[in-house]
């Protein structure tokens, strides 16, 4: 695959730090004030984060949440925690 599912994550700091950027950038103070934007706002505020992100980085991605995702991809491989049913794995 060329690129990664899963970009290193430090810490649930470096995520909080990343979800109150992103609230600076699209002007409200909460997840509800995100949720009243519009989608050319939020678009908007996407993009300035993505512009400000690291080289190489686009800031957003999958992380662990214990639910959705409950562990980093390699610990679930490793322990055997995933589909064994698919065959095929492919990317573009």
């Amino acid at each position: 695959m060329q690129s990664p599912g899963f970009l290193p994550q430090t810490s649930n700091n470096q995520l909080e730090n990343q979800y109150n950027n992103f609230l600076r950038i699209a002007n409200v103070s909460d997840i509800s004030g995100l949720r009243s934007l519009s989608t050319s706002a939020i678009q908007a505020a996407n993009s300035v984060a993505v512009w400000e992100s690291a080289w190489g980085t686009f800031n957003f991605g999958p992380a662990v949440d214990g639910n959705f995702v409950p562990a980093m991809p390699g610990k679930l491989l490793l322990d055997g925690q995933f589909d064994s049913s698919l065959k095929i794995m492919v990317g573009e």
